[in-house]
C-alpha cells in the first residue's frame, strides 16, 4: 500500500528507506517493512486539500468543538484494490444506472459514475501513524483498525466487531457527517503530550439506495434491486445520515485525516 502525506510543510522526499535518522519511532508501534510504503507531502494550500478540510469542517455538525486538522494523507490503495473497486464501479453504472449527470434531489450537485461519493469513516489507531511527518510506516500491531484498512483496505467481516448496534445488519458503514465518524474514533494515541485521532475520508460507490424507516439489523445484502442502504434523520430513529455497502469491492480509503481529541 502506498500513501502520500498532505501537509503544511511541503515536500518531504521519495520514500520511507530515506526518512532522516532523527526520525522518532515509537515503543508501541511494531513497523512493517519500510520498503513496502512510500511516502509524499503537499502543501496544504493545494485546491485538493482545501476541499477536504472543507468538507471536514462543514459536516461537523454535533456541538462538541471543532478540531483542526494537522495533516492528511492521501492513500494509494494496491493494484488489486483498486482494480476490484473501477470493476465494481462500472457494473454498477452498468446495470442499475447510469448515474453519471443526474442530478441529487432537491441540490444543485449531479452524481459521478456508480453514484460514487466521498464519506468519513472514524475508527481506532494503536499506533502513532500520522501524528508527524515522519510517522508514515503502518505498523504491524493486529488490533490497529487505521493501519489494517490502509494496507488492505475496508472488509465486510469486522462489521460489528467494535459496536454492537448495527442498525443496518452486517456491512461496512460510512457517513457524511464528520462529527458522527469523530465518535468512533475513540480518545486518540497519545503522543508527544497530546492525543491525535485519525479519521478517513473514503471513495464509495453508492449505486441504487433505498432509505428504510425502521431498523434492519438482519441485512448481510442490501434488499433486492439496491447496492446501498441510507439512514436518514428523520426515519426511523437516526439522527445523523449513515450509508451502508455490503460489497468489500465497493469502497476504499483515500485519505487520511489527522487532528488533535
Amino acid at each position: 500500500m502506498v500513501w502520500e502525506e498532505l501537509s503544511a510543510e511541503g515536500w518531504l522526499g521519495t520514500s520511507a528507506t530515506q526518512r532522516p535518522a532523527h526520525s522518532i519511532i515509537v515503543p508501541h508501534c511494531t513497523i512493517a517493512d519500510p520498503n513496502s510504503v512510500s511516502t509524499l507531502s503537499l502543501m496544504p494550500h493545494t485546491d485538493k486539500y482545501k476541499g477536504i478540510v472543507e468538507q471536514f469542517t462543514n459536516k461537523w455538525m454535533h456541538s462538541k468543538p471543532l478540531p483542526q486538522i494537522e495533516r492528511i494523507f492521501k492513500i494509494h490503495p494496491e493494484a488489486s484494490i483498486l482494480k476490484r473497486y473501477e470493476e465494481y464501479k462500472a457494473t454498477v453504472e452498468c446495470c442499475y444506472g447510469p448515474f453519471k449527470g443526474r442530478s441529487f434531489p432537491g441540490g444543485t450537485r449531479t452524481m459521478e459514475v456508480g453514484n460514487e461519493q466521498r464519506r468519513f469513516h472514524g475508527t481506532l489507531a494503536k499506533c502513532a501513524i500520522g501524528t508527524t511527518n515522519s510517522q508514515n510506516t503502518l505498523c504491524n500491531e493486529s488490533n490497529c483498525s487505521v493501519c489494517g484498512i490502509i494496507r488492505t483496505s475496508f472488509k465486510k467481516s469486522f462489521s460489528g466487531t467494535r459496536h454492537t448496534l448495527e442498525r443496518y445488519g452486517i456491512g461496512i458503514y460510512f457517513s457524511s457527517t464528520s462529527s458522527k465518524s469523530d465518535d468512533y474514533c475513540g480518545d486518540g494515541f497519545p503522543y508527544g503530550g497530546a492525543r491525535y485521532k485519525t479519521m478517513f475520508l473514503c471513495k464509495v460507490v453508492v449505486g441504487k439506495v433505498t432509505k428504510p424507516m425502521t431498523n434492519l439489523v438482519t441485512l448481510t445484502s442490501p434488499p433486492d434491486g439496491y447496492n446501498a442502504v441510507i439512514g436518514e434523520p428523520g426515519r426511523g430513529s437516526i439522527k445523523y445520515d449513515e450509508v451502508v455497502v455490503y460489497e468489500n469491492a465497493a469502497c476504499y480509503p483515500a485519505y487520511l485525516l489527522v487532528y488533535k481529541a
